[in-house]
């Protein structure tokens, strides 16, 4: 367990921000038109278009590993985590959006695996092992199915918190992240919809301790419940 130690906690305010622009923008956003059906069969296929501003909020569990490395040492963080995924963006054209996105994955008292010594631990409950990202991406809707696709990129991080002794953090560098998406929406009152979707999350880092590289990455699955506005 060798992260750069780093005291830093700009991601939080950029986090708050974002938040406050949901509930600026979302509220009093005043339009003469919400949806403008395109009508292919005017009894039973209407659906609207994804235009204008995007605002997405998903949760939900994932589950896989972290692998860190470092000189002898070969560690695997493994449970499963909660995930929270914001993206807040909006069409470049119809049905394609372009947005930012904010990724927070938590590990409450994760369990250690000392793949050396062949031996696992839960670290305790004052333990939390998070990964976070900022970045970019795009998501399309194949219409009238409502069925999406999203790719993000960004720059991920590594955080272990420790409560025994007072709030610490260990923090990696950031490194490149992605995350890919896909799920399915309906639907259920003017511009808002709800669905569910699938997740695979991966970061990888490299950090120079003492002359030599210890090497952090995650690959992650998970499934989401999932709330856009646009």
């Amino acid at each position: 367990m060798f992260f750069k130690r780093i005291h830093s906690y700009s991601h939080q305010y950029l986090v708050l921000f974002l938040l406050s622009f949901l509930y600026s923008n979302v509220w009093s956003q005043t339009r003469n038109h919400y949806e403008k059906p395109i009508t292919k069969n005017k009894k039973d296929n209407i659906y609207i278009l994804h235009d204008g501003l995007y605002v997405s909020a998903s949760t939900g569990i994932i589950y896989g590993n972290v692998f860190d490395s470092y000189k002898s040492y070969d560690y695997i963080y493994k449970g499963a985590s909660s995930v929270f995924d914001l993206k807040i963006g909006g069409a470049i054209i119809k049905n394609l959006i372009l947005h930012a996105t904010v990724i927070g994955i938590s590990n409450n008292n994760p369990v250690l695996v000392d793949r050396n010594k062949n031996t696992q631990n839960k670290m305790g409950k004052n333990y939390t092992f998070n990964e976070t990202m900022l970045g970019v991406g795009i998501t399309y809707y194949f219409m009238p199915v409502n069925i999406l696709t999203s790719v993000s990129l960004g720059a991920g991080q590594f955080v272990l918190y420790n409560e025994s002794s007072g709030p610490q953090a260990i923090m990696s560098p950031r490194s490149p992240s992605l995350q890919i998406k896909a799920g399915k929406e309906w639907l259920f009152y003017k511009k808002w919809s709800v669905g569910a979707a699938v997740i695979y999350h991966h970061t990888s880092t490299s950090n120079l301790i003492d002359e030599f590289f210890e090497q952090i990455s995650s690959h992650r699955y998970g499934i989401l419940l999932n709330a856009s506005f646009n």
